[in-house]
């Protein structure tokens, strides 16, 4: 995460049983992730679109379209474990009922 971010008070937050990784600048986490520092990296909806559109060999954007805070998760593109394994999380995360929970928590 880019410190100082949402994502960065975010990912303190809720991710927890995770090592979390913090940049001071966007460009050295997408290096982190073209470099295979680290699997995927949590950040604004606008620049996951552009590293997305920028870099569509490189990364797999995904939008979580969950919050107002419009972030999404970018992994590399030959990461489907990685990706798989997210989107099984996230999707218990809503069924569960846990993402409402901790949305209410700290954004409502």
């Amino acid at each position: 995460v880019k410190i100082g971010t949402t994502n960065d008070f975010y990912a303190a937050k809720n991710l927890s049983q995770t090592t979390v990784l913090k940049y001071n600048e966007y460009g050295d986490l997408v290096n982190s992730v073209r470099n295979k520092k680290v699997d995927a990296i949590l950040i604004d909806s606008t620049y996951g679109k552009y590293l997305n559109k920028k870099f569509s060999n490189t990364f797999s954007y995904k939008n979580t379209k969950e919050t107002e805070q419009n972030f999404g998760i970018a992994f590399r593109k030959d990461d489907k474990e990685t990706l798989d394994s997210f989107e099984k999380f996230f999707t218990y995360w809503k069924e569960s009922g846990k993402y409402k929970k901790t949305y209410a928590k700290y954004f409502d």
